[in-house]
């Protein structure tokens, strides 16, 4: 036998031995990734904001709700988490990562009760395809903003026709556990499926973000009767999937793990002398900076000694700001108090502020 004979050969077994050995290893994280807590509702006291007194851990990811809420609407949130989160362990990673919870009302009471929404409050509304409402409590039983995703007690443990916590679950699941690349291909499949007269008088058509909150429903089989006029199937995913082929196939892929997106890790801000030199940084690159506000007051986030634009940072909320590596920040609340000087290290940085 020839030496190049030989040496294929080699390779060839290499080959068959890397393959069995990252095969086994995909199996025995798969076996180890399978192994659930049993999910438990938590009382915790004092309440978390004044105003979350049930709590549960699914996985790391939290599920909060006020006292009045029924334990079970918390379970079945969790047991819908994992569903969809089942195959997407990355995605999993960075909701954990930036922070990410489901908060739950009970029957009674309403979206600007939740301390993330309160200076909401008796406020004129308007929502995303431009409709103007007394209120957002008039317009929504649910809401996500930045890192939280809200809905109600009733529609969790009553709802037959419509699968809110999905619909508001999906839309972290997108913008905070998914990478720039894979929000791109949500975005041009929306297109595409617009550009084809899909989705046409539907929530579904109002941009991409409700594009992939709307299929994600269906493709965990709620809300059936939406198809009723389009497609003769009582099967939601069926019926998606003969409706928007292209859209069922990216969520399929999405949440089957075939895609996974990149991985985030938030590293802490470092905590600065007070009066640190705002001007020093690198501007060759830039980081992300996430400032968590535990506080119930308003906070602001200076860079270069001036506010930084969309730097406002609402009560009990996240701002999610592009700033350069390095780079000093200062944080104050509407009345000049100064809440310290951190600087921004790493890809991916994050501080909190308390009381």
């Amino acid at each position: 036998m020839s030496r190049h004979l030989i040496n294929i050969l080699r390779y060839n077994i290499l080959l068959v031995v890397l393959a069995v050995i990252f095969f086994n290893n995909a199996y025995a994280q798969s076996t180890t990734t399978t192994k659930k807590e049993k999910l438990k509702v938590i009382k915790v006291d004092p309440p978390v904001f004044g105003f979350y007194t049930n709590v549960l851990y699914c996985d790391s990811i939290v599920v909060r709700s006020s006292r009045e809420v029924d334990n079970d609407a918390l379970v079945l949130a969790g047991m819908k988490i994992r569903t969809m989160l089942k195959f997407m362990p990355i995605v999993r990673h960075n909701l954990i990562q930036r922070g990410a919870e489901v908060h739950i009302i009970a029957r009674g009471q309403h979206i600007s009760d939740m301390p993330e929404f309160l200076e909401m409050k008796g406020k004129p509304f308007r929502d995303n395809i431009g409709a103007l409402y007394k209120s957002v409590d008039e317009r929504f039983q649910g809401l996500t903003k930045k890192v939280f995703a809200c809905c109600t007690e009733e529609n969790i443990l009553y709802g037959t026709t419509y699968d809110l916590c999905v619909h508001e679950f999906a839309h972290l699941v997108m913008l905070e556990g998914m990478d720039e690349n894979i929000q791109k291909k949500i975005i041009n499949q929306y297109r595409l499926s617009i550009s084809k007269g899909l989705w046409k008088n539907l929530y579904a058509a109002t941009d991409a973000k409700e594009y992939f909150a709307e299929l994600s429903t269906y493709y965990f089989g709620a809300n059936a009767r939406a198809f009723s006029h389009l497609v003769d199937n009582e099967s939601a995913p069926e019926a998606l999937r003969e409706y928007d082929e292209g859209g069922y196939n990216l969520l399929d892929s999405l949440y089957s793990g075939l895609l996974q997106p990149a991985i985030v890790n938030m590293q802490p801000a470092v905590k600065m002398a007070e009066n640190s030199n705002l001007y020093v940084y690198d501007n060759t690159r830039k980081t992300e900076l996430t400032v968590v506000n535990n506080t119930g007051k308003k906070l602001f986030i200076y860079s270069n000694n001036t506010q930084t634009t969309g730097s406002e940072v609402s009560p009990y909320l996240h701002r999610t700001l592009t700033v350069w590596a390095m780079q000093i920040v200062m944080i104050k609340d509407e009345q000049g108090k100064v809440f310290g000087y951190y600087k921004a290290v790493g890809a991916n940085c994050q501080l909190a502020i308390s009381d």
